[in-house]
């Protein structure tokens, strides 16, 4: 076992690589304590991300980091052409500079599996994506939700139409006295509305309870003629009929 001394130390022949020693982990063991060349493994302080991590004295040298860091240099890139900013820079305005740190999109590979931060620049979501991922999805979540919710509002829109326009003979039906009683406009009565109103039936001149909805999806009528014609009606006991005459 070789004597450490002043002249064959760490700290004596390698100084730049003692700058990395780790004194937090390595505890009473100091640089000018351990031979040059020694086998031991000691804690170094990785000077990418400031990490501690374990390294063989011996193999050590100035420009060693930890794993990590290997790992996540081999998957970013010199060349900004072939950057995601480079390639996509339309994304890069939802990425997150002040939690992504020194790691910027000129430096990450398009379809890097690397987890980094995004910050949606029409909402202001926050969320952690690989960039693979981020490919595939061109817009954060709440946003694509938004979306959907607007598509789903818009054709709801074009589906509706006001019954006067549709079906004239089902709105001539409707009891318009019972109606402005219950405080209902007729006029913007709807095909998809589904609140219940009184209807006259123009044949039997009883009068019964029911939606829009439900009259014309289910090509509803007046449920005592559909009764005297023998045809059965499950939804009989849905209706609150009245006998007008």
């Amino acid at each position: 076992m070789t004597k450490v001394t002043e002249t064959n130390s760490l700290q004596a022949l390698r100084p730049n690589v003692a700058k990395l020693w780790s004194d937090r982990k390595n505890g009473d063991l100091t640089p000018d304590k351990v031979a040059n060349r020694s086998m031991k493994v000691a804690w170094w302080k990785c000077k990418q991300c400031g990490k501690d991590f374990e390294h063989i004295i011996n193999y050590m040298n100035s420009n060693t980091i930890c794993k990590e860091c290997q790992d996540l240099n081999r998957r970013l890139t010199s060349n900004i052409e072939d950057s995601l900013a480079g390639r996509f820079p339309e994304i890069v305005k939802d990425w997150d500079f002040s939690k992504n740190g020194k790691i910027t999109p000129y430096m990450i590979k398009p379809y890097s599996d690397i987890k980094v931060h995004w910050k949606c620049h029409v909402c202001g979501y926050e969320w952690c994506q690989a960039a693979y991922d981020r490919m595939h999805e061109r817009t954060c979540r709440v946003c694509r939700r938004n979306a959907s919710r607007e598509r789903i509002v818009e054709v709801s829109k074009k589906r509706t139409k006001y019954l006067k326009d549709i079906r004239p003979d089902i709105y001539e039906q409707i009891d318009k006295r019972k109606a402005l009683e219950d405080g209902i406009d007729i006029e913007k009565i709807t095909n998809r509305d589904k609140t219940p109103i009184w209807w006259n039936c123009n044949k039997c001149n009883c009068s019964w309870k029911g939606t829009t909805y439900y009259r014309l999806f289910h090509n509803s009528e007046c449920p005592v003629c559909r009764k005297l014609r023998g045809e059965p009606n499950m939804k009989l006991a849905r209706f609150d009929i009245v006998y007008n005459g």
